[in-house]
This record gives C-alpha cells, structure tokens and sequence, in this order.
C-alpha cells in the first residue's frame, strides 16, 4: 500500500470538509494552491483552510523538534538530516481522491476521502450523479467517468461530473478512469451500493460497476487508490452485472398512427413481411457497458441516404413521408470487437434478401420496391451468421423511371407508387389531397434534373409549383386535388416527355397530359382520386386516349335582344337575358361555349309569325332583329366533348306566367299557341347528371296562362321557404288558396281554390303559420269534414253539414263569414287532409 503524509493528509482532509459546498474540481484547484502557497487570512471556507493550515505548521514543528531530540540521542547529525529530507519527500508524492455524491431527494451531499462512503444506504435513496477530484503535486493527474441510467445507455466520458440533477434519473451503473501519468502508477479502485442487493465488488481503471437491464440503481459508492502491483481492496469477481444484453426496436409504417415496438432480445424483427413500408427506424443495445454505440441509417425513396449516422435510440428517417429503401446497421468501438451484428432486410416484392453486417447496405434501389420489414441478430465474435449471407441488396438496371406518393382522405400518406402504377384509389370514393412526384434512376443520370408539380385545389385553385420530391396539395385540411400539372426540369427535359392523368369522381380515368398541360377537372367540384404518371423518351410513343385529359367548367357568353332595348351586355353562366317583369319581349340571342374541350352550344327558337328555327350555331344570332317579333320559347344543346360531360339547363320568364319550369338539353321551354312572350330567359351549363338548378315543373306550357290572382299569389310564394315540399297561401281578401311544390324561389301552383274565411267580428289569424293536427269530422248541431290545423283553433276544413249526414247546411264560399277558419269544399278540403304533410308552411295574409 502506499504511504501518505500524515500531516498533510490532515490538512487536505480539514480543507475538503470545511468546502463541501465547492464544486470538486475547484477544490483540487485550490488544494493545488494551498501546497505550494502560504494560506491568505479570508472568511469562510477559506478562513476555515487558512486555520487548518496554520495548525499543521505547528504540528510539523513539533514533529521536527520531536525528530530532531530523537537524532541527538540515537543518530549522527547526518542520520538526523537524511530521515528529516526521506519523510519531506514522501509528503510531497502523495496523490489526494476526494468524491461526491447527488442523491435523490437530497441533492449533493457532502464530499469524502478515498475509502469512505459517498451517497447513502439503507435509505432506498438512489444516486443520480457523481464527482471526483484528484490532486498530486508534481504530476498530471485526473480522472474521467461516466454512467449510465435505466435506459442502460452508457453516457460519454466526463472529467468533472456524470449523470444528470433535477431530473429524476437514477444511475445503475459507473466506470471511472485515471488520466495522465498517476495512471503509469496507481490503479483505481471502486465499488457501488445498490438497491436490492447491497455492496457489489470491486472494480477498477474503467470497468462498469453496478448493474444494467435490472432495477437496481446504485445508491452510494466507494473509490480507492492503490499503487501498480497493490493488491485489491477487498473481492473483484462480481463488480457488475445485466440482465441478459438485448436489442431492441421500433419502426413506423406507412398509414400508421403511433411507433411500434419489437420484443428485446439478441435478435428482433422490425415490420411485416409483406405489410406496410418502413417509415422509420430506431434500434439500442440495452445492458452492454463495453464502451461502443449501435449506429444505423436509411435510405428514402426521393430523399435518399441521410447524412450520418443515427444511434442508440434516435430515429432515421421521416413519419409519414418517405419509405425506406435500404438500412445500414453497424456497432462501434468495443462493441464491435465483442458482437458481429447481422441484419437483413424484406423487399414489398422480392421477400427477404440475404444476411449482411458491418454498415453494408441492405436494400434495393429498384424504384417499385420498398422494405417492409428489418431482421436483426446479435452473435458473438466469430460466430456464424444466422443465414445465408450475399445478395443484402438489390441493384437494377441504372435506367430512369418517376415514383410517385399520394396522400388521401381517411389512409393519409400511401406506399409510394412508379412508373405508370396507381398513386391513389378507385372506387372508394376518396379524395386526393396531395402528391410528391420525383424522379428514380442512377444517381450521374438525373444530376440537376428533377419534376415540378403544381395541383389545382378546392377553394384555392391553382398553387405554386413544388421541388422535386416536394408535395402539391395540402393536408390536414380536408380539400381535394381536382387537376394536376407536371414538368421535367434540367437536362433530361430535352430528352423526355412526361405523361400523367388523372381519375375523377364521377368521370373515371381520364385522358392523357404531358409537360405541364393540365389533367382532371377545374371548375365542376369533382375530387380527383388516383393518378398515373410516366417518363417516355421524346422519340418513343407516350400513352395514348380518346378520353380529354381535362374536364373544365366552359366559359358562357350569351347576350339578347330586347324590344326597346336593342342588345343587352352580355351575361356569364348562369346569367338572365331579358328583364323578368319588365313587359318587354325578347326578339333574338346568342349564346356561345368556350373550352378546351371540343363542341359549343346551339340554339333554337320558336318565334311569332315564323315557328323553331333551325339551331343557330355555337356564338350565332338566333330569333330576329328589326322586325318586332317576339321569341316565345327557346331550346339549347352542347355539342362535341362538351355534350359528354356536361348538361345545359334553362328555363323562360313567360307573360302572364312569369317563371316557368327547368328544362335541359334540346327539350321546349316556354309557352306555345297563347302569342305570349318571352321576357327572360336563364341558361346554366352543369356538370353531366347533377341536379337542376330549380324546379322542373311546367317548363313547357300551351295551356292559358295563370289569372290575375293567381300570378299574384305565384309570385308571392317564391319568397317564403318550407321545411316540407309543400308550401299554402291564403288571400283572404279574395277569399283564395293556393297549393304550391317544390322550394323556395321555384314553387309550381299546384292547386287554387275559392274559399270562405272569417267574419269581419271573427277574422281568419294571419301570419305565417305550419300544418298542425288532422281529423275527420267534429261539429255539434253541424259537421265540417276533413279537417287540417294551421295554428291553435284555426282549421282548414269543409263547408257546414246537418251533423252526421253529408247534407248541407251552409256551403257558401267566397265569403266572409265563418268564425276563424277557413271553409273549402269538402273535396278540397279532403285533398289537402290526404296531401300536405304536418309542418308544411301556411301563410295566411
């Protein structure tokens, strides 16, 4: 064992107690300072030291007199002297080890010598950091540790203070070092407290100390010097231990929502074969202490291989974006001089391919290929593999291709598709919300080439372009793509052609587009679903179709001519010709389509005097001009592609009728043998097989028009709504009711009868009212039939019956002389009892 100066082993021991609180690495400073330097006279911990000092001085006095009457007794003057220089020397070469402890609950606690206890036991208390100083005059000398936590991760090597304070985190296990030239002369030795089974043995000059994979942290330690050759300070066979050294691992899928998690063990498998594409990785080695790290990469489709290396729990690669194509895995350090690590991976294609270790790649850079699963296996040095190994990855034919990943409403982010593939779906009726396009090949091949894509999106329209790689669309926000662009950048340009299309709801697949033409639909509100996108040499042949690439809402331009008027400006889809009301016919029009798809739109008219004319062309003049004869019905068509996908619907504001029914494609709107005009008329392209835009009802009539009251009360049904299709007028000034179907803005009369309504001292309730209760019969002395309630005691029901017979006693109607209610005949009365649903709307004025 060694020897140390009593004397100043008593000094240090005094100034380390009396400086707890300073940090060890300052107190090796200052003991430093305090050999070689007379004390300065301050308060404090160093007023503490400066005393120590001066009390060792006098004790080295005495020593030196005690030495000096025991050399005039026993010794030369020349014995004397060699003693006094040999123990002078052995003062100075004493190294000084003092350590702390940082205990949870406790904080730091106070530091101690070599030998001694820092932290606590039988307190269940367990360390979360530690400390060590180390001074020997005349030399270098430090030490370094480091740790690790539950998570049995070994931290990097430090020179002040290892683990963690304020955040809970309990070691389990310690290495310690000695730096510089001490190392050449003394070993150090240390042993840890831990829960659940007390002292472990020692261990010495950065071996682990404590335990990993188990739930034993340490709670106190001990460290101690002993020069080279010493023997150990008490048992060295079990200083650390683990539970068994395992791997572990969790990746992320394609479409998935969370990480999952592989079993820990010496060999795991992340994914399924033949499932969803890896996303992204994370692998550890859980209880090792051989200095080393487990260190792995991805590569991914449009991004591929990440620069450096992830390790111990980091994850490589990006949650919901790209696949991987191939993973390296390697250990380092120590690590791997003890283990060989072998993994493999499985292709969505070509299964499992073989065994490889080292870093060396495990893949493919086939472009309609992803991995769907890793396997790795831990064996020891030189052990064989766990397979056959060679043909870990996959090269093909360095040749050029375009993948494609498309996200969609409900699955998110799908596995990425290639050349020609479906980037989406069909049938589901899921919308495409966005999509990354990129190009696939030899790395020297598509240098400074890449492919822009632009999307044309619900409630935003056309976007900017995207990068290569980057996604058109959006998510997160419910709104689907409708219609896409794409274009080649860079060389390649010069030498391909980019073709795609694009599936729209309700149209299908539709044709081919190529070099940022645009494909799908603008303007019709139909979500595109799946594209297909493909790069041909400029002088091969590219996909072909009979199908227009794009579906786009058409422009209309129509314009009329109007008696006293003469040509109106000119009005957009949707827009009204004429003037509804205003007692003026219209003579002529025109009405035009434009598009890139094929066709127009044709028109016809049956003018006075003259009869249909035959269909004016898309943009002519149809009717007549300078010759005051009024148009008095009207028929459009589309013609061409425009035909296919869409519908024309109008309808024809007609004298003494007002508006009239929706009709579509070639069919007669307006009145015909009354010599009524057209005042207006409203025309509106829709997408084929959508709803019309109003009421059907009646578009065509040859009947005598609507009275005087009863265009009155049409007219004043179109401003009020119902929650039924049924709506009831009643004119209690001119004793009339009115039925109308259908909705607000398009009600059709459906039936009109005369009435009797209240007495001047029993006036009909006017307001606006909804369809109550219905009944059979009541009266007493008198019966009234079919009775339907309207708001609180007020009925429509029939006229006055003797009671229980159908005899009359008072069936006057077009008067003002029941008590409240409203008296029809008793057929009347009985049809709307049958007909008009409970809450349907009653306005009574």
């Amino acid at each position: 064992m060694r020897k140390t100066s009593i004397l100043l082993a008593v000094a240090v021991a005094a100034s380390l107690a009396a400086c707890a609180a300073i940090p060890l690495a300052a107190r090796a400073d200052d003991a430093a300072a305090t050999a070689t330097q007379q004390p300065a006279d301050t308060e404090g911990g160093a007023g503490a030291l400066a005393g120590d000092d001066a009390l060792a001085s006098e004790a080295s006095s005495s020593e030196s007199q005690s030495a000096q009457n025991t050399a005039n007794t026993d010794a030369t003057p020349n014995e004397t002297g060699s003693q006094s220089a040999g123990a002078q020397v052995e003062t100075l070469a004493a190294p000084l080890l003092s350590y702390n402890a940082h205990v949870a609950n406790r904080g730091w606690l106070d530091a101690v010598d070599e030998g001694q206890t820092a932290g606590t036991t039988g307190q269940n208390l367990p360390m979360e950091a530690f400390e060590a100083a180390l001074y020997w005059e005349g030399h270098n000398a430090g030490t370094r540790m480091r740790s690790a936590g539950a998570d049995s991760v070994w931290g990097e090597w430090q020179t002040k203070v290892s683990g963690t304070t304020g955040r809970g985190l309990a070691l389990h296990a310690i290495a310690v070092e000695l730096t510089g030239d001490i190392a050449n002369s003394y070993d150090i030795y240390y042993r840890v407290h831990i829960a659940n089974e007390g002292w472990l043995d020692w261990a010495k000059n950065g071996e682990g100390a404590g335990s990993l994979g188990t739930a034993n942290a340490i709670q106190a330690y001990e460290m101690v010097l002993v020069e080279k050759g010493g023997a150990a300070p008490g048992p060295t066979t079990r200083p650390f231990y683990t539970g068994e050294e395992q791997l572990g691992g969790s990746w992320f899928t394609m479409g998935a929502g969370d990480w999952s998690y592989a079993a820990k063990g010496s060999g795991m498998t992340l994914g399924r074969a033949g499932g969803a594409p890896l996303q992204a990785v994370r692998l550890i080695m859980k209880g090792h202490y051989t200095p080393g790290a487990l260190e792995y990469a991805v590569d991914r489709a449009g991004a591929g291989w990440q620069q450096g290396w992830d390790a111990d729990g980091g994850f490589s690669g990006a949650l919901n974006h790209d696949p991987v194509k191939a993973v390296k895995i390697r250990l380092t350090g120590e690590l791997d001089s003890a283990y060989t690590l072998w993994y493999r991976v499985c292709l969505s294609r070509d299964g499992w391919l073989g065994w490889t270790q080292g870093g060396e790649a495990a893949g493919t850079d086939d472009p309609a290929q992803y991995v769907c699963a890793v396997q790795v296996a831990r064996v020891e040095k030189g052990q064989a593999a766990p397979g056959e190994t060679g043909g870990a990855y996959k090269d093909v034919d360095a040749g050029l291709g375009v993948g494609y990943q498309a996200h969609v409403t409900n699955d998110g982010w799908l596995a990425p598709v290639y050349d020609g593939a479906n980037g989406g779906t069909t049938g589901r009726g899921l919308s495409l919300q966005a999509l990354r396009v990129w190009l696939e090949g030899d790395e020297d091949a598509v240098a400074g080439s890449g492919i822009e894509t632009r999307a044309h999106v619900t409630n935003i329209g056309w976007q900017n372009w995207t990068g290569s790689g980057s996604f058109a669309g959006t998510t997160g926000r419910n709104l689907s793509i409708q219609a896409v662009q794409l274009r080649l950048t860079g060389a390649l340009a010069q030498d391909y052609d980019i073709y795609y299309r694009v599936h729209a709801a309700n149209l299908g697949w539709l044709g081919w587009a190529k070099n940022g033409k645009s494909a799908g639909t603008t303007g019709l509100n139909y979500q595109a679903e799946s594209v297909q996108i493909e790069l041909v040499r400029k002088d091969g042949a590219g996909p072909a179709s009979s199908t227009p690439a794009l579906v786009d809402m058409p422009g209309i331009s129509m314009t009329a001519h109007v008696q006293d008027v003469g040509w109106t400006a000119a009005v957009g889809n949707g827009g009204v010709l004429g003037i509804a009301g205003g007692g003026k016919r219209i003579e002529a029009f025109t009405a035009s389509a434009s598009s890139e798809l094929s066709g127009g739109i044709v028109s016809s008219a049956h003018v006075q005097d003259i009869g249909w004319t035959a269909w004016s062309q898309n943009g002519q003049i149809c009717g007549t001009t300078g010759r005051g004869l009024r148009i008095e019905a009207v028929k459009f068509k589309l013609t061409g592609e425009l035909e296919r996908y869409f519908d024309v619907w109008y309808r024809v504001y007609a004298q003494q009728w007002g508006w009239l029914g929706w009709t579509k494609n070639g069919e007669a709107a307006g009145t015909g043998k009354r010599s009524l005009r057209a005042e207006a008329v409203q025309v509106v392209v829709k997408p084929k097989d959508s709803a019309a835009p109003g009421s059907t009802y009646r578009p065509y009539t040859e009947q005598q028009a609507l009275s005087g009251h009863q265009l009155t009360m049409y007219n004043l049904a179109q401003g009020y709504s119902s929650p039924t299709p049924w709506l009831i007028l009643v004119d209690t000034a001119n004793t009339r009711v009115a039925v109308f179907n259908g909705q607000k803005g398009s009600w059709n009369l459906q039936k009109y009868f005369l009435c009797t309504d209240g007495a001047p001292w029993t006036p009909t309730v006017r307001g606006v009212f909804s369809v109550g209760v219905k009944g059979y019969v009541f009266g007493h002395g008198y019966s009234c039939y079919y009775y339907t309630q309207f708001y609180g005691d007020y009925l429509f029901h029939s006229t006055l019956y003797r009671e229980g017979t159908f005899i009359h006693k008072d069936n006057r109607l077009g008067m003002h002389l029941s008590a409240g209610c409203v008296r029809l005949d008793i057929s009347n009365a009985k049809w709307i009892y049958d007909n008009i649903p409970s809450r349907s709307t009653v306005v009574v004025y």
